[in-house]
Parts: C-alpha cells; structure tokens; sequence
C-alpha cells in the first residue's frame, strides 16, 4: 500500500470511529423537560418505546433515555400539526359562513 493510501485509510478509520461515538444511541441519558399546560392538562407523562415506559412530571427537568425524547419530540410535532390544522379548518369554516 502507498503511503497516501494508508494515510486516507487511516483517516477514514478515524471518520468511522467518530461516527460511532457520534451515532444515536437509543438508551444514552439525556436530560429533557416536558412544559406545563395551563388549562387543567394531565400534569404526568407518560412514553412508551417498545414496551419499555417512563412516567414523570411536567415542568421537572429529569434524565431520560434519548429514545424517550425522540418519541416526546415527535408526540410534540404532531400535537402542533394537529393544532394547526383545526385552526385552518375553523378559519375556512368561518369564511364560507361569511360568504353564505
């Protein structure tokens, strides 16, 4: 092998590794809070990843395991989404009402 050959080799072993440590892992601790609701929501949450669950409060910063995040991060986008399209809707209904 050449030695440039080596030393890209080299350098690409290096990139691998970092990779690695750099790569998603599921079950590392992260700390994550989860803001209180006003309005009389449910002050506990509650996540479920493959039938490993977690419950804790809102507004207390607690270490989870990442994969938790993950799940409470997308549960979160959804809500928003889901939020946005009523809000959509119910301005759409209200222009068709006044166009009646």
């Amino acid at each position: 092998m050449a030695k440039n050959e080596k030393t890209a080799a080299g350098e690409l072993e290096a990139k691998t590794a970092q990779e690695q440590k750099t790569a998603f892992d599921p079950e590392e601790l992260v700390e994550y809070m989860v803001s209180v609701v006003m309005g009389g929501e449910d002050s506990e949450v509650y996540a479920c990843v493959n039938g490993e669950n977690i419950r804790f409060r809102r507004g207390v910063t607690v270490k989870i395991k990442r994969k938790f995040v993950e799940v409470l991060k997308q549960s979160a986008e959804q809500e928003m989404a889901a939020y946005q399209y009523r809000q959509k809707m119910k301005s759409d209904g209200l222009r068709a009402m006044a166009e009646l």
